[in-house]
């Protein structure tokens, strides 16, 4: 799911939030292996997110799954 990073120096604690994704052509949503000789079989997306900063809770609420 994610990954959380403590600071006790700042008093916050952050998400790091990982997801696979690919890529596919618009027009029949045909998967794309490569992109200009690089295989982009493997790709992430990121999200991060400081749900404590300075010791109070920074975000009401968080959807990690859709």
């Amino acid at each position: 799911m994610g990954e959380f990073e403590f600071n006790r120096n700042t008093a916050t604690i952050n998400m790091l939030v990982k997801r696979k994704v690919k890529l596919a052509k618009v027009e029949d949503q045909t998967p794309i292996l490569e992109v200009v000789g690089l295989l982009v079989n493997d790709l992430d997306t990121f999200n991060n997110y400081t749900i404590v900063s300075d010791g109070k809770i920074n975000v009401k609420s968080l959807q990690v799954k859709n």
